[in-house]
């Protein structure tokens, strides 16, 4: 989730920091199957950034819900201000073991000195559809970081007086929430044999959602780079992260500039060369 920056024909790996939490979780699904008692409506669009200038934590709940989801959201916002503050103990605290170890893919002890390396602060944005059923919740929040924006569907469970998040896992956008306000240009990217197909001709300035499918028999991932003419250098500012073949993701990036842009696979074929000296690099241009 950093922002990494690469020779320009250089063969670097793929972006560190919080890549791993973003998107990854197990197979099984804990969130609560009962019929929710108590369901939030969503909350009035807040512009991303906004909330790491304005303090998450202090945010006010939305008016009319329910002491529970007022609870649950809460939680959730006080782990990201955790985070965004470095406060390890504190993030931490705001997880299940069996979370923390599903989304990062290391357990919690192991968290010193990995866990900030690269990161960007987190805003967290709308909120919708979150449940509370006895001892367990679910929620779905907006979070944005760098020019990245994801949903992501949360677990939680109840510890004593507490919520802590128990599963992690991001969700792509619908076609309604990815046009609603006019705020997405809609890219379709097919990652195969051939290379990163897709329209360079659409890509303009402002917020583009990057919909990639794998359709090779190996996996590949969708890494989104920018030339920064000043350095002779590449900035990545965003991935879908590995892909299994058959597997999709959306990728959505704000604030694109006019520039000149590079999408790439670094994933490594079994001969040990990355796909990206194999033909998977395409560059194009916002103007």
């Amino acid at each position: 989730m950093g922002w990494t920056k690469y020779p320009l024909l250089g063969l670097a790996g793929v972006v560190g920091g919080l890549v791993l939490w973003f998107g990854l979780g197990s197979d099984e699904d804990p969130r609560p199957r009962e019929l929710p008692r108590r369901v939030s409506e969503p909350q009035a669009y807040q512009e991303p950034g906004r909330e790491s200038r304005d303090g998450i934590a202090g945010r006010v709940p939305s008016e009319g819900l329910s002491a529970e989801v007022s609870e649950v959201e809460r939680a959730v916002r006080t782990v990201y201000a955790a985070y965004n503050e470095r406060n390890l103990d504190a993030f931490l605290a705001g997880w299940t073991d069996n979370g923390f170890a599903r989304a990062f893919q290391f357990p919690k002890a192991r968290a010193v000195n990995r866990l900030f390396a690269g990161s960007t602060p987190v805003a967290v944005g709308k909120f919708s559809n979150t449940a509370v059923t006895r001892g367990n919740a679910s929620t779905e929040v907006e979070l944005a970081y760098g020019q990245v924006e994801e949903i992501h569907t949360l677990a939680l469970v109840r510890e004593g007086n507490n919520w802590l998040i128990d599963d992690d896992r991001k969700r792509d956008p619908t076609v309604h929430e990815l046009s609603r306000r006019g705020r997405a240009e809609i890219m379709d990217v097919a990652l195969g044999l051939s290379g990163i197909q897709f329209d360079p001709g659409r890509a303009s300035a402002g917020t583009i959602a990057f919909r990639v499918a794998n359709t090779d028999t190996r996996p590949h991932e969708f890494v989104v780079m920018k030339w920064l003419p000043d350095s002779d250098m590449e900035q990545s500012i965003g991935t879908t992260g590995p892909l299994q073949p058959g597997a999709s993701a959306t990728l959505t990036l704000t604030d694109l500039t006019p520039g000149r842009y590079v999408v790439l696979c670094n994933m490594l074929d079994s001969d040990g060369m990355p796909y990206s000296a194999k033909g998977m690099r395409t560059e194009f241009t916002i103007q």
